[in-house]
């Protein structure tokens, strides 16, 4: 047995754009309320937080530029050598100091345990080279 529907497909498609925008409605109305909630936090926040700021104290001498690179050195040495990589330069940058290797002098590529890499000119990797020993290793570096 074959049902015919005689439902009207004029009306069908009249219902589902009734109950679209009915949706868009909503949606307007959930954002609108969202932004309202939004403004009211802030408010509170600014009303009842700590009216006075806490001070900050100490600096990084930056004037020290090779203080500097060494801080930036024995952060990324804390990791952990895990490889070392030497040949000539192709006109890199070092990453360190951001001064350009020039074509054929000897640049460094080395990789941290946890997978950062930087590349060095001969200075800033003599530089770490002394930093080595001064640096605390992570119980998981690789020595």
């Amino acid at each position: 047995m074959i049902s015919i529907s005689t439902d009207d497909p004029a009306s069908s498609l009249s219902a589902l754009l009734d109950d679209g925008s009915w949706v868009l409605a909503q949606n307007h109305r959930a954002r609108e309320q969202t932004a309202k909630l939004a403004q009211e936090a802030s408010a509170l926040i600014v009303t009842f937080r700590p009216h006075r700021f806490r001070p900050i104290a100490g600096a990084d001498d930056l004037t020290d530029e090779s203080e500097w690179i060494r801080r930036g050195l024995r952060a990324f040495a804390k990791f952990g050598i895990a490889k070392t990589w030497v040949g000539p330069s192709r006109g890199a940058v070092c990453d360190v100091c951001g001064g350009k290797i020039p074509v054929g002098e000897q640049e460094y590529e080395l990789v941290a345990s946890n997978g950062n890499e930087i590349r060095l000119n001969d200075d800033c990797y003599a530089l770490l080279v002394n930093e080595l020993p001064t640096v605390p290793q992570r119980p998981n570096a690789a020595s």
